[in-house]
């Protein structure tokens, strides 16, 4: 309850009027694994695809290198995206980092941003905790007004994650 004597409540609702369908598709090869996936457009959701490739390498002691890039509402304004991310196994057995790379290019290139992300994975037996913090920039030019008002719009920022996943 709070304060006001009201009931605290928590209400999950599906909507089944406007379904949005995601295919994927893995083709795991000895020499790396290619994934394609897309989605379709409703109202509430852009269409997508998708495709990255991963590869490990023994030479790094099983870490992994890949990249993924995909693109946004294609049948209206486009929008493309990719990252370039490596997931290295550390000197503690049950540790992974994770660094990448990245851009977000929307249908306005005026807002393109570069991203820049570390984080790490912790093996804890049957869940997995992850952490993260990643970095996005964007800086553009103001247009609507004239010097001196506004002249840069700085609007970086700066995402902390934290995660579990169970492993069944």
């Amino acid at each position: 309850m709070d304060i006001y004597g009201q009931k605290d409540t928590t209400v999950v609702e599906w909507d089944t009027a406007d379904p949005c369908i995601h295919l994927g598709l893995l083709v795991p090869l000895s020499w790396g694994t290619f994934a394609v996936s897309g989605a379709n457009s409703t109202e509430r959701y852009q269409s997508r695809v998708a495709f990255g490739f991963e590869k490990d390498f023994d030479l790094l002691n099983g870490s992994t290198l890949g990249f993924d890039f995909d693109v946004t509402s294609i049948e209206d304004e486009p929008a493309v995206s990719g990252r370039l991310y490596a997931n290295l196994k550390d000197l503690l057995p049950s540790v992974r980092s994770i660094y990448s790379i990245g851009f977000h290019q929307p249908n306005m290139y005026h807002h393109t941003t570069l991203t820049f992300g570390t984080g790490a994975v912790i093996d804890l037996g049957a869940v997995d905790a992850s952490l993260g913090i990643s970095w996005r920039s964007r800086s553009r030019s103001g247009l609507a007004f004239p010097e001196p008002y506004i002249v840069k719009i700085d609007d970086s920022a700066t995402y902390f994650t934290a995660g579990i996943a169970w492993k069944p």
